[in-house]
């Protein structure tokens, strides 16, 4: 006979009942016990399923941890003394090789309690995803030499040149470059290697990496040359208030004064501009200058100026002169 353990509602006592049964009796007050309990009915379910009560309702019960280590050290411990004790006992076996025998029993179960240690663990070492966390990394490589592209370099005034930096082996880690130059008053050179000349002379223009490795160069300025930016522009000056719609034509060596060009101590810079009134009759304003460029203005900018004027011939204003100043800039 089976038997369910069931609370009575009314006492709160655990009863014994007989599921095939009825009615269920409380056997300590003698009540009836619902059939609507719903623990009691999961019971009773279970009982017809032949399951346990935590089967029924789908409940998982945590399966017991399997003791490895006590296990191992009750095998090690507790079956080998009494086969040492039995061992010893043997009177009928000579005592040579009872103590032998009990010896080499002690040598088999240590043997077999250490190498079987030493497998697993080396099982566990040689699987692929253990983590390689203790290995040792590779230490990054250093640079070990760093080259220019050129040893020399000839620069003139206003001209800049970007120095670049070749790292071996290729494939070192990558440092921070420092640039110095030798004499500042001559070039100087900022944190991306761009070289700028400001006089003529010669300096050395070094990289150095964070490790101590480095690489020079030697660049030379011609002070008497400069590479400029030209431009021009005009404004009037009069009040006449002569002519709308005016056209300007500026030139710098029989060339548009716009763009780059080179200078030197000496050179002969020839200035034009031609203003033109248009209109039915235009009127037409010309004027040239020419101007030796000297040691001190080839250091920095060069503004030369140059009037223009331009004479009304006909009309009211016949006679009326507009005055332009027109300004030549080399930087």
């Amino acid at each position: 006979m089976k038997v369910l353990n069931v609370v009575c509602t009314y006492c709160g006592a655990l009863s014994k009942v007989d599921p095939d049964k009825k009615p269920y009796i409380c056997e300590h007050c003698g009540a009836e016990l619902s059939m609507d309990d719903t623990p009691f009915q999961d019971r009773r379910n279970a009982y017809e399923l032949g399951m346990t009560t935590e089967e029924a309702l789908g409940i998982s019960t945590p399966q017991k941890k399997r003791r490895t280590a006590l296990w191992v050290l009750g095998w090690i411990f507790i079956f080998p003394l009494p086969l040492t004790i039995l061992l010893l006992k043997k009177e009928n076996i000579h005592s040579a090789v009872r103590y032998g025998l009990v010896v080499l029993a002690w040598v088999l179960y240590l043997s077999i309690a250490f190498f079987g240690r030493g497998n697993a663990s080396d099982t566990r070492s040689s699987d692929p995803s253990v983590s390689k966390s203790t290995e040792t990394a590779e230490e990054p490589k250093r640079i070990e030499q760093i080259r220019l592209e050129q040893s020399e370099y000839d620069l003139i005034l206003g001209e800049n040149i970007t120095l670049k930096v070749t790292a071996f082996p290729i494939d070192a880690q990558e440092e921070t470059i420092m640039w110095s130059s030798s004499n500042k008053e001559v070039v100087s050179v900022n944190e991306n290697g761009i070289v700028t000349p400001h006089q003529g002379g010669t300096a050395t223009v070094t990289a150095i990496t964070g490790n101590g490795v480095s690489a020079s160069c030697q660049v030379k300025v011609d002070g008497t040359k400069r590479s400029v930016n030209v431009s021009a522009w005009q404004y009037r000056t009069d009040t006449n208030h002569i002519g709308d719609d005016w056209s300007y034509s500026f030139e710098v060596n029989d060339k548009p004064a716009r763009g780059n060009m080179t200078i030197s101590v000496g050179d002969i810079l020839k200035c034009r501009a031609i203003i033109t009134e248009s209109d039915d009759m235009p009127d037409i304003g010309e004027a040239t200058s020419n101007h030796t460029v000297n040691e001190s203005e080839i250091q920095g900018d060069l503004i030369l100026p140059l009037d223009v004027y331009v004479n009304e011939n006909a009309g009211p204003n016949k006679g009326k002169v507009a005055h332009f100043v027109v300004t030549f800039k080399f930087s």
